[in-house]
């Protein structure tokens, strides 16, 4: 089952100005903790802050029993210039999200949909809005 949240609110901030972002809403949040000092999960993964241009930088992934084949994709990953750009996106929760916050599968693709995917592509000079899909 797949989890997720009214991001919408979130994400407006990226896009317009302090002025014109909306007010928090109450219950879960994407944890935004780019400094991962509290564990590698307190934000977004993947996330530009573990790309390094030249390569990506999994060294803090959690790995607790030394398992040879998890080091062994962090040393991979060493070796790669970025993140896939069709891959999953884990966005850690700061709560429980309510069930009934959470669109069916048949109401996330709406227009009206409480969850949109943003493309912030570097290169791009304006935000571009997608409904999520499954």
């Amino acid at each position: 089952m797949r989890r997720t949240v009214p991001l919408a609110t979130l994400l407006l901030a990226a896009c317009g100005s302090p002025s014109e972002a909306p007010a928090p809403t109450a219950g879960a949040t994407v944890r935004m903790d780019f400094s991962r000092r509290d564990g590698f999960f307190t934000a977004p993964f993947p996330s530009d802050d573990l790309a390094g241009g030249t390569s990506v930088d999994l060294s803090r992934w959690p790995n607790p029993a030394r398992q040879r084949y998890v080091q062994g994709l962090i040393d991979l990953a060493a070796r790669s210039r970025g993140f896939a750009t069709s891959a999953p996106i884990y966005l850690p929760l700061t709560a429980e999200p309510s069930a009934l916050q959470l669109p069916s599968p048949a109401a996330s693709v709406r227009d009206d949909a409480p969850v949109f995917v943003i493309d912030l592509d570097r290169m791009e000079p304006t935000c571009r809005w997608a409904t999520s899909s499954s």
